[in-house]
């Protein structure tokens, strides 16, 4: 099963959205709160869908697995804390850095959605529905342990260059997820290392989680083109 892990962790890191040049700026000090915000709106507008692909999971998947998701989704939600954590909802706290980057609740309508937002979403719904609860799982792993990197880079900028003190509330969310996803990341290997030992699964975990490694990246680098660029912005 080592393998497996591996070879997930190295797909992970060949696409790590960490690289991405919106990153090197982010943590370099030279985005706006306001190209920062529209970032946090595309990662809000896709999560709405997302968390709605994990029921789907949990209703294919056997109770281990059913369990995972449910607290997973309890700690987004706000409805339970994790380790020394208080809960928080983690749709509010997204809200909360928009806000303060200058935009209003009109921001988060579907049709602000980004073409490669929309990608992600439908990939997301086709994986889910077509493929083994295992290859979406394994999915979601090599996508939600990037926030662990990225938020590594992200933290102490806020702190160094932006001016942020530990705990602002506004910054909660990129605290919260450089933490958060650890846990996660872990329960999910868990889950792989149980129930993915047959070669054919095995392949497909790998192929698809490459191309939702992609399609990040991808969604990543359209945001950088429209907010850093081009310069547009989101309305609202």
């Amino acid at each position: 099963m080592g393998g497996l892990l591996t070879d997930l962790t190295s797909i992970r890191d060949r696409y790590h959205v960490k690289n991405h040049p919106f990153f090197d700026e982010w943590a370099a000090g030279r985005l706006t709160m306001r190209q920062m915000g529209a970032y946090m709106v595309q990662h809000y507008l896709h999560i709405e869908d997302i968390f709605q692909t994990m029921a789907v999971m949990y209703a294919r998947a056997p109770m281990d697995a059913r369990i995972y998701i449910v607290e997973n989704l309890s700690e987004e939600h706000g409805l339970r804390g994790m380790a020394d954590r208080d809960a928080e909802n983690h749709f509010e706290i997204i809200k909360r850095f928009v806000y303060a980057a200058g935009y209003s609740e009109t921001v988060f309508a579907p049709e602000n959605r980004y073409d490669w937002c929309w990608a992600r979403i439908h990939s997301f719904w086709d994986v889910v529905t077509r493929y083994p609860w295992q290859v979406f799982l394994a999915m979601l792993f090599t996508l939600e342990s990037q926030e662990v990197g990225l938020n590594g880079r992200l933290v102490p900028a806020f702190y160094q260059t932006y001016g942020f003190k530990k705990g602002d509330p506004v910054i909660r969310f990129f605290e919260e997820h450089y933490l958060a996803d650890q846990e996660h990341g872990s329960r999910t290997l868990t889950l792989l290392e149980k129930h993915v030992a047959d070669p054919e699964l095995r392949a497909q975990c790998l192929t698809i989680a490459g191309l939702g490694c992609r399609y990040k990246w991808n969604y990543v680098e359209e945001i950088y083109q429209r907010v850093v660029v081009k310069g547009e912005l989101p309305p609202g």
